[in-house]
Parts: C-alpha cells; structure tokens; sequence
C-alpha cells in the first residue's frame, strides 16, 4: 500500500506459513499491485497453496475441513500452472472463487481459462452490469424457459385449438442493469436425489455500516530502517530460517514418496501388480 498510512500497514518483512494458516483456518489477505515482481509473489503463493492442497488430497481430500479462497481482479497474476491448481484445491476442499468487473477480464486471461471457470464454478454471482457482451455473457449463463401458449376458436360449423411453445430468457437486460446497490442474481446447481435442477435468486447483500470510519485509530507508524524491500525471498535462502530452499525441497520429495505408496497400494488392491 504506498500513501502517508503505508508504514501502518504494509508488512515489510512478512513471515507467514501457509500450512499453518490453513490448519488453523486463519484468513490471510494478499494485496498485490499489479507489477513484474508482485506476479513472482503472486505465483510463489499459489504454488504454496498447491503443495497444502496435494497434502490434503493425499489425506482425505473432501474430508478435510472446509476453506476458500477468494481471487479478486487476480487474471493478471494467472500463471501456466493455474488450472491445475484449481482443480487439486477443489478436491481438497479448497474451492476457488473470483471475482472479475466484466466478460472482458476474464477473457484477456485466455480463451482456456474462460471455459474453465464456465467447467469449475457451479455458481455464478452477478451485481449490476452495464456492458452489453457481459450482459450476453450473464443471459446464457441463465439459460432459457419454455413457454406454452394454448388458444382455441369456435364458429358455427368449425371448432378449432392450437398449443404452441416458444423459449425465452429467464432473465432480461434492463433487469441486471437496473439492479440496486447489493443486489444481485445468483445461479447455481443443485442436486434433488438423483435429479440436478439449476435454480436462480435475486438476493440483496446486507451493507456493512462504515459510519465512524474516521475515528478508527491505527498503530503507531513503525519505520522501515532496513531499506531493503520485502525480502520476500530472503527467509527461504537463509539456512538458519524456520523455511528454506531444503525445507522446501524436503517436503516436496516427502510428498512424491507418499503419493508412489499410495500408487502402489492402488495398484496391489487392483490385482495388477505393480
């Protein structure tokens, strides 16, 4: 964060385990401006977030106890590995949600990733939407309804009925554009027993009351003297930290070696043999 409250808020030398953070189903909150240096952040921290989401699929996977994690403006921070990540987050109970400002966003990530989140999220939120490809984009997203119209005419000597069906939108433009301040639509899919039905709501976010945001006091303004930058990198290339490079690569090989056993067992169980 730059400006006068930087000092306040900014965690020049952050040291934060990401294995714990889970475990102990703490929130963290990444704020990354959008340059060179904050997309290797960025990618270090979803590869973190890889490596928890392999050690929770290799122990129970879905079992584990629930815990999102929220994208907010991230297309530019999406990297060769993100899909995959998405999908081992999602069997490990760590379901990716996003949050983009239009169609467009989603599409300057790539065409792939556009059909992937078509594929990978179930439930789609829309607020308030002005531009007229997201507002298609919303439409199809919505789907169609049939309408059955049945007419029928009598004369002296003729009687005469008629049924006929046509599709229309569920949803209309003007109805997303004229969404009030926290309205929104939602749809989704839902499982009945054996059937999926693909419900729709218009909801209305309770909120947050900011009145007094002034008088919150901050903590006193802690200088940086080390003039060094984050050192974002420095802990895991320092051999007397708690995390390094061999720490790292430690726990990796320890993950190869489960998943081959797990492997191995699978294919014992199968009558193959190995």
């Amino acid at each position: 964060v730059a400006g006068e409250r930087s000092e306040r808020l900014n965690a020049y030398q952050p040291d934060i385990s990401i294995e714990s953070v889970i475990n102990k189903n703490q929130c963290v909150y990444f704020h990354c401006p959008a340059t060179r240096f904050s997309k290797s952040v960025a990618i270090a921290i979803i590869e973190m977030f890889a490596v928890q989401a392999r050690h929770r699929q290799l122990s129970g996977g879905s079992e584990h106890e629930y815990y999102s994690l929220l994208f907010d403006d991230w297309g530019k921070f999406v990297h060769d590995g993100f899909g995959t990540f998405m999908a081992r987050a999602r069997s490990a109970n760590m379901p990716a949600a996003f949050s983009f400002q239009s169609i467009a966003q989603i599409k300057e990530v790539s065409h792939v990733f556009t059909e992937q989140m078509d594929d990978l999220a179930a439930t789609k939120i829309f607020l308030r939407v002005q531009g007229e490809s997201t507002i298609d984009y919303a439409l199809r997203l919505f789907g169609q309804h049939e309408i059955t119209d049945v007419s029928a005419s009598r004369s002296s000597n003729h009687d005469s009925s008629n049924v006929s069906a046509r599709y229309e939108s569920r949803l209309e433009a003007r109805q997303l554009k004229e969404l009030d301040t926290g309205q929104c639509y939602i749809t989704t899919q839902q499982s009945q027993g054996m059937k999926t039905r693909n419900p729709y709501w218009l909801a209305q976010f309770p909120l947050p009351d900011v009145t007094g945001w002034k008088d919150v006091e901050l903590p006193d303004i802690q200088k940086n003297t080390s003039n060094e930058g984050l050192n974002f990198w420095a802990k895991y290339f320092n051999p007397s930290s708690d995390i390094n490079v061999n720490e790292l690569k430690k726990k990796h090989d320890e993950v190869l070696e489960a998943e081959a056993e797990t492997n191995k067992k699978i294919l014992a169980n199968s009558g193959w043999g190995a």
